[in-house]
């Protein structure tokens, strides 16, 4: 990915909503392929978030959100305490790419970034809509 057009997505933007977005792409052939194909889909979703100066990304994943080294879920990170628990191998594989959206993100601007466990029955409204949340949210 080279760059994110932010007027496209605030063009279908209704003012104080809360937004899901759907990447797309193209390849300069004229043709939109879905991100789902594109192997770096997680980045693609910061890029847009950081680009929209969105103010939290949620990221929802097929696991609870970042373990700590005895499989427990941390609720609460900052982006130095992420970057700690990469280089500890705390936090490896699939995770890592999600964990450096998350830290690029709110880098950008964003004030956090939660990564959260979308199999979950309500996991979104339960993190937009209570004190608590799900998942790990990441701040600066």
């Amino acid at each position: 990915m080279s760059a994110v057009n932010p007027n496209l997505h605030r063009a279908a933007a209704v003012p104080s909503a809360c937004r899901t977005i759907s990447v797309t792409m193209s390849f300069g052939d004229g043709f939109p392929y879905s991100c789902e194909l594109i192997s770096n889909k997680v980045q693609s979703k910061g890029a847009i978030a950081s680009a929209m100066k969105a103010t939290r990304m949620m990221m929802l994943t097929d696991v609870e959100g970042v373990l700590d080294s005895k499989g427990k879920i941390i609720t609460e990170l900052t982006v130095k305490k992420c970057k700690e628990l990469i280089k500890e191998n705390v936090v490896h594989g699939g995770m890592i790419p999600k964990i450096n959206t998350c830290i690029k993100t709110v880098q950008d601007g964003s004030e956090a970034a939660v990564i959260m466990d979308g199999r979950k029955k309500h996991s979104l409204l339960v993190e937009l809509f209570t004190e608590d949340g799900v998942g790990t949210l990441i701040k600066g």
